[in-house]
């Protein structure tokens, strides 16, 4: 019969338990007894001490670094909705207005009777259009804008960038084209580019 041999892997464990045993009989006060806290002020004084841990838990997925009221962000006004006609086109018996705007349903390609903003598009003309809404007309032209505020009616913005909230120059410095000349020069080169 083969003696048993002890198992080599649970020499160490035991080793770190000898130890660990040896170490605590080796404090001041000997084995640390768990005890229940006997009067209520012990107990309160003991949960104060660690109520920072439920106010500053650094597991808590939530958490956020406290941002001072200097720093905080306030409330600002709501811009205004704006809208821009950027050009139309008149081709074959098709009429398109072109808009650009501050919201993504102001970024279209509307058809002569459809509506934008709440406006429907009466005419279609190679320099702007007609807009009517209950009864009234304005004209748009090309590179005019509308702008609106919260509980406001829309109003007109003339000039080349409406967009932009209605400054009159472009970023070069000079003043842009009419609508009709580059309308005339948008044309010429595309007849350049068809080879016409």
């Amino acid at each position: 019969m083969v003696p048993k041999q002890k198992n080599s892997r649970t020499l160490p464990a035991r080793c770190l338990l000898a130890a660990l045993i040896t170490g605590l009989l080796c404090l001041p006060g000997g084995i640390p007894k768990v005890a229940a806290q006997e009067d209520s002020a012990n107990a309160e004084s003991s949960f104060d001490a660690y109520k920072i841990i439920l106010v500053r838990n650094i597991f808590d997925p939530k958490r956020r670094a406290p941002v001072p009221d200097s720093e905080r962000p306030k409330p600002q006004a709501p811009s205004a909705d704006r809208l821009t006609l950027i050009g139309v086109l008149l081709s074959d018996g098709r009429m398109l207005a072109f808009f650009d705007g501050s919201r993504p349903e102001f970024n279209q390609v509307i058809k002569l009777d459809d509506s934008i903003a709440g406006h429907r598009i009466a005419e279609i003309r190679s320099d702007g259009i007609t807009l009517e809404r209950g009864g009234k007309q304005t004209e748009l032209r090309v590179q005019w804008g509308m702008s609106k505020r919260a509980d406001e009616d829309w109003t007109l913005e003339k000039g080349a960038d409406a967009s932009r909230g209605g400054a009159s120059e472009s970023s070069t410095g000079a003043a842009p084209a009419p609508p009709s000349e580059l309308l005339k020069q948008l044309m010429e080169r595309r007849k350049q580019e068809l080879g016409q």
